[in-house]
């Protein structure tokens, strides 16, 4: 597979989990350090968080929100 045709799949991969409402995300935990939380444009969407957000506050965010 070529650098392009991963891309196109990537692309391709992505407008589906869109058109699906499929948001992905990503917790880091580092011992020592405020826990951060990582999402993508949907995710962000689907969570109701601002665009602009560190992710630390958006870790804060979700955690309240739960």
């Amino acid at each position: 597979m070529t650098a392009q045709s991963t891309n196109l799949t990537s692309t391709f991969a992505a407008g589906v989990m869109d058109n699906l409402g499929i948001g992905v995300w990503a917790v880091e935990f580092v011992e020592g350090y405020s826990p951060k939380l990582y999402a993508d444009a949907v995710m962000l969407r689907l969570l109701g968080a601002p665009d602009k957000i560190t992710p630390e506050e958006l870790y804060i965010f979700w955690y309240k929100g739960t």
